[in-house]
């Protein structure tokens, strides 16, 4: 399957360490950690030619069922996007929403990931708002993509200039 992203990067690739800090993000419930992550990801940002010339890019990070936000109180994607956004000078766009409440990726295979979590998410914006427009979907780790494939092909309908990928851990 042809990816709806064009291209998807991360700073860090999965090891004890960075799955350490995505856990204590999340499970342990360290939002704080968002901005800590949010600065690798600027400094990475720098070193990507492919991130550095995306002009005037959009940040939107991965949405949350209602139900996962008030189990965890906090979007971890959002915790990263929000300073990350404000360390590069770009506007963060809550564009997505989550339409389903899915079952947990981390214990499912790739073709069952894809399979619970489609159509789960739609736009929260107009679609003029991000045509013709560099978008930058934010989340904290990349496993086999199927989450960015969701939200890029909700994206892509609305026909921005591109569609990246930006994480802070690659697996």
């Amino acid at each position: 399957m042809k990816p709806a992203f064009d291209f998807a990067v991360a700073p860090l690739r999965s090891s004890d360490d960075s799955i350490s800090l995505i856990h204590q993000l999340k499970l342990l419930k360290h939002p704080e950690l968002g901005a800590d992550l949010a600065g690798i990801v600027a400094n990475f940002f720098h070193e990507e030619r492919r991130l550095r010339e995306l002009k005037e890019p959009l940040l939107i990070p991965v949405p949350l069922s209602g139900k996962r936000l008030r189990e965890r109180q906090f979007n971890q994607a959002e915790v990263i996007a929000r300073p990350l956004g404000t360390a590069l000078d770009f506007p963060v766009l809550q564009a997505l929403r989550r339409v389903k409440d899915t079952q947990r990726q981390a214990t499912l295979s790739r073709k069952e990931r894809l399979k619970n979590l489609r159509k789960s998410f739609a736009l929260r914006v107009r679609p003029e708002v991000l045509a013709g427009q560099n978008l930058i979907l934010i989340d904290d780790v990349f496993t086999t993509g199927s989450t960015a494939q969701e939200c890029s092909k909700v994206l892509r309908a609305a026909r921005p200039a591109s569609i990246t990928v930006l994480t802070v851990v690659r697996a």
